[in-house]
């Protein structure tokens, strides 16, 4: 009986069929075509599958930043609509008409017509605590990027309120001790005169 050939190939040993030839040499008959058809099918399935697997984790980042993005839109709306609802309660509406018709020259005149700001019992007082303290949420909320300029522009009046109560802060500040207090209010006005001034 005649020697037995192996083929070999990189990858692996190739399975080969012998068929027995007239002079009692055994023929090799390779058959890498249907092996290499197969590694092929193999290599297409991995292909496939690390193919789907990226595919999948695109899909779940694409999905994840999506969800964030929603949530952060109903965070924001959430948000809006309770400044909205503070804003235009009938407490608020009429604070604000005693902030904006409260007629004094100066700090003295504000004290000497009102009684001091802290502590007050005065409905002016009180009225003058409550503006501010909403504004100087607001402008805080602008300043951490949690409502933008616009909402803002769109909603309130701010430089009618701070323009309202300038003449006292620097009094009021000096009095307290506090050179930044209602530093977020301060600061939506002048972002609120910053875009007026690039229009």
């Amino acid at each position: 009986m005649g020697c037995r050939n192996l083929v070999w190939f990189g990858w692996g040993k190739v399975l080969s069929n012998y068929q027995p030839i007239n002079d009692g040499v055994e023929k090799v008959i390779a058959e890498p075509k249907i092996l290499v058809s197969e590694g092929s099918a193999m290599v297409d399935v991995q292909t496939v599958s690390i193919t789907i697997a990226s595919a999948s984790v695109t899909l779940a980042a694409i999905y994840y930043m999506w969800q964030i993005r929603h949530q952060n839109k109903v965070r924001q709306t959430d948000l809006l609509m309770r400044l909205y609802s503070a804003l235009y309660s009938e407490e608020f509406t009429e604070a604000l008409t005693r902030f904006l018709t409260a007629d004094f020259k100066n700090y003295d005149d504000f004290v000497e017509k009102y009684g001091p700001s802290i502590p007050s019992d005065n409905p002016v007082q009180i009225a003058y605590q409550m503006v501010m303290s909403y504004f100087e949420a607001v402008g805080e909320l602008l300043h951490k990027k949690l409502i933008d300029i616009k909402t803002v522009e769109d909603l309130f009046h701010v430089q009618l309120y701070w323009e309202k109560v300038e003449p006292l802060m620097k009094d009021i500040r000096k009095q307290l001790n506090s050179p930044k207090l209602f530093e977020w209010f301060e600061y939506l006005y002048n972002e609120m005169k910053k875009r007026e001034q690039r229009k």
